[in-house]
């Protein structure tokens, strides 16, 4: 068994157990295999072929119930069928009754590995497939069809006039997932170029970059898969002195390929000490300080804990000019606050879901040791038992939520209650515990078992060896 959404067993003991084979193989003990089988090759004959596993890897190879219904082969067409498959030895005998002459095979190609084909070692054999195609990230590529060549070549390389939307794939709406920075410019990939979903008002690129744009170099030089890194290093040489704030980019707009020049605002280079010390950052901070003032201290239509994280920026930034924005934020909120409303301790009706109040708490235990405004202090606490009230709690703590899978004790789901096999949310989880440690010495009074349990879940997860 898996936990959900995931290829890791369920059973930790389990995944230890492997974890401990792999060292004891790979580093003392060279009579423990380190590794489950690895494929490395397959000679096909017709319908028949013969899958081959790296020496050493396969040794004891033995099937599961079942196990062996995960080969599929196909043809050129890349149309993959079940097919027939049994052990021989340290290889795999396949036979098709559908596919005449077998071109690929593929074994456990799923979202959820079976694991039931293992080696004397209880070692499972790796996912692998002989179909070796590079598709773009952003396209969707169920069925392994085959995809035009434009989702692979540089525009430049293009043999057509105009782009080949393969059914419909490529995201052409307002948003871009990607924003290149002080251009203004929101794109979205395809193969190595980047299709223009839209222009920020007043940005650089406004009137000069459209919607529909491909855009394939910067400066001069194709853009590479890479392509954030090559945009970034073309923004600081503009904004440098020496670059004076110049930036072109090549693309092609309806089949007609062209260079636009972007005029970027010259804010210098950064200095050796940055972000201390240099003009530069200092610039970048007041031109978002001034941005997010103009909006009423947030971006309005961004996600909650984005607005929060906006004002918590003109907090730290410190500008006296902009407290007010923080101030107006976090006691609009308080305004709606009833101080009268019991806080329900198994979270039925809790005020605020997990990502609001982890970002609450820590906003407003940030906001009042910067200020000592002790105006915050009740509806702070309140806060925090909220947040509480709404933690995955022990495995064996009786309550309306799922059953608690190993390692989620004191860490927050998506939603609450949240289904048993979503993982635990470190966006939450991580702002929750710092809130609720600055909290603690604001001096607020709150149920501190829900202090105790986040600073386990935060431990358990990686945080002694930097990971979460």
């Amino acid at each position: 068994k898996h936990v959900r959404f995931s290829s890791q067993p369920a059973d930790e003991n389990l995944l230890g157990d492997r974890c401990s084979k792999w060292i004891l193989g790979r580093f003392y003990d060279d009579k423990n295999i380190a590794t489950g089988p690895v494929f490395e090759r397959a000679e096909m004959n017709y319908s028949k072929a013969k899958v081959f596993f790296k020496e050493g890897t396969a040794e004891g190879l033995k099937a599961e119930k079942g196990s062996l219904d995960y080969f599929e082969v196909a043809g050129t067409d890349l149309n993959f069928q079940t097919a027939k498959a049994q052990i021989n030895g340290n290889t795999i005998l396949i036979s098709s009754d559908k596919i005449s002459r077998i071109a690929h095979i593929r074994y456990n190609w799923t979202i959820k590995p079976n694991q039931g084909l293992v080696n004397g070692n209880g070692l499972p054999v790796v996912p692998f497939t002989t179909a070796k195609h590079i598709y773009p990230r952003t396209i969707d590529t169920k069925g392994e069809e085959v995809l035009p060549e434009e989702f692979s070549l540089p525009i430049t390389q293009w043999k057509n006039e105009g782009a080949v939307i393969l059914n419909n794939k490529l995201s052409t709406g307002v948003k871009g997932k990607y924003h290149l920075g002080s251009t203004g410019i929101q794109a979205s990939s395809f193969g190595p170029n980047l299709y223009v979903n839209s222009v920020y008002q007043g940005s650089p690129a406004e009137g000069k970059i459209i919607s529909g744009d491909y855009l394939y170099g910067v400066n001069g030089k194709l853009l590479s898969k890479d392509f954030l890194k090559d945009i970034a290093k073309a923004i600081t040489q503009a904004e440098s002195r020496e670059g004076k704030g110049i930036i072109v980019f090549d693309l092609m707009r309806k089949g007609k390929k062209m260079s636009v020049q972007l005029e970027l605002e010259v804010l210098g280079s950064f200095s050796s000490t940055s972000p201390y010390d240099c003009p530069k950052t200092d610039r970048i901070i007041a031109n978002a300080e001034s941005y997010l003032a103009k909006q009423g201290g947030f971006v309005q239509n961004a996600m909650i804990p984005t607005q929060y994280a906006d004002v918590l920026f003109l907090l730290a930034a410190g500008s006296p000019e902009y407290q007010g924005l923080v101030r107006r934020f976090i006691y609009n909120r308080i305004s709606k606050w009833d101080p009268k409303k019991p806080v329900d301790p198994l979270g039925r009706k809790s005020d605020g879901g997990p990502w609001r109040l982890s970002a609450e708490i820590l906003l407003i235990s940030e906001y009042y040791l910067a200020t000592g405004d002790d105006g915050v202090l009740p509806f702070l606490s309140y806060c925090c038992d909220n947040l509480t009230s709404i933690q995955i709690r022990g495995v064996t703590d009786y309550g309306p939520w799922p059953k608690v899978q190993p390692g989620q004790t004191g860490g927050w789901r998506h939603n609450f209650y949240g289904g048993a096999g979503y993982g635990t949310m470190p966006a939450i989880g991580v702002p929750a515990v710092l809130g609720y440690h600055l909290s603690k010495e604001a001096g607020v009074k709150y149920d501190i078992n829900g202090y105790h349990r986040a600073v386990n879940w935060f431990l358990h997860n990686g945080a002694k060896v930097g990971s979460i």
